[in-house]
């Protein structure tokens, strides 16, 4: 399989996105100096399967293998406490700022380790190893960092590119079925921002659907396409200022019930899946959608990818006081961002709450 590269030009730094099987070897394009040195925050889990094929790659880049902190995985990790060990960690190896920090796991290990970087002297080199299909896609392109706090997902965090990611492919050979389908949903969250990704996914749903099990080369331009889709939009947009906003379809629902349900209930992946939903039965509500068969044609695609389309019986009135706390509200009013038709997509300011506890409800 040919090796394919991403380009993303961000105004925080530019760097590759190098996507393949078998291409852990790219980290050599992160070179040291003498005396500079790396170290490695992974998580336990990613780091039990892939850690000594990502060692060995240090070791042929950088001449030696670095210290490894490994984090409990899960995305409770994502904490205060877990980003202090960190800390402490770097410390200890005496991690210095013309050092190199590799994040290495899902998009909780690429999140706390870019945050990790971001904080550590102020900022410090890092590079993304994503093992996870959604943080290859999405979670470790386009420099967002950050933990979560009691109050709620993503609020504490900074904008921090790294120098280079490495979306191995052979590295998603491992996922369990459910961590794959979780990937699924940021594509097709991107696939309903953009009509070109949304024909290509949908077409090629049967192959895509067989999960760690499909062709190789379909897989890699699946990432390929949604890396550079999210590429354009961090190149115009970077710090969110705009229309970067719009890669939080579906993420105001998904962000509250991860909150709501203590992080252990769902996955990301799948928060977000019935965030689409509902982000679809707002704008129904409201009467923004313009394609008819939009939402059946989501919930089929989402259905084929083995993702939930059933909401749970949550209280609406805790789902909109999380809500509250969206970074998209603006002057104490909730912003969504909704779906019209495939492709054409918009930040809605003002939305009425009742509007918002209605579509909740309905959903249950």
């Amino acid at each position: 399989m040919s090796v394919r590269k991403v380009s993303v030009a961000a105004a925080g730094g530019s760097y590759d996105v190098v996507i393949g099987a078998g291409v852990l070897e790219a980290l050599a394009a992160v070179p040291l100096a003498e005396g500079e040195r790396a170290a490695v925050i992974a998580d336990a889990g990613a780091w039990a399967k892939h850690g000594a094929a990502v060692l060995a790659a240090c070791k042929q880049a950088h001449g030696r293998e670095p210290p490894v902190f490994e984090v409990p995985a899960g995305e409770a990790s994502k904490s205060w406490e877990q980003l202090e060990r960190a800390c402490a960690f770097l410390a200890e190896q005496r991690i210095a700022r013309q050092d190199l920090l590799i994040a290495c796991g899902g998009g909780m290990a690429t999140d706390l380790g870019g945050f990790a970087a971001a904080a550590w002297m102020r900022g410090i080199r890092h590079v993304a190893i994503p093992t996870t299909l959604l943080a290859q896609v999405d979670a470790a392109v386009g420099g967002k960092t950050g933990i979560n706090i009691a109050a709620g997902k993503n609020l504490v965090g900074s904008f921090h590119q790294p120098r280079l990611v490495i979306a191995d492919v052979a590295l998603l050979t491992t996922l369990p079925p459910r961590e794959f389908s979780a990937g699924l949903a940021e594509c097709v969250k991107h696939a309903v921002l953009d009509a070109g990704l949304y024909a290509h996914t949908r077409e090629h749903s049967d192959e895509i659907a067989k999960g760690v099990d499909a062709d190789p080369a379909v897989l890699a331009e699946l990432v390929e396409r949604n890396v550079a889709f999210k590429a354009a939009v961090v190149a115009a947009d970077e710090r969110e200022g705009g229309r970067r906003m719009l890669l939080n379809l579906g993420h105001t629902f998904a962000h509250a019930l991860e909150t709501v349900t203590g992080y252990g209930r769902y996955l990301h992946g799948e928060a977000v899946s019935l965030g689409l939903l509902a982000a679809c039965r707002l704008a129904a509500r409201l009467g923004l959608l313009t394609q008819d068969k939009l939402a059946d044609e989501l919930a089929e695609l989402l259905q084929k990818f083995s993702l939930p389309v059933s909401w749970p019986e949550i209280d609406p009135e805790e789902l909109l006081k999380t809500m509250s706390l969206d970074k998209k509200v603006a002057e104490g009013k909730l912003r969504f961002v909704l779906p019209e038709a495939a492709g054409e997509v918009s930040v809605v300011p003002g939305v009425d709450p009742a509007e918002v506890r209605a579509t909740l409800k309905e959903l249950a």
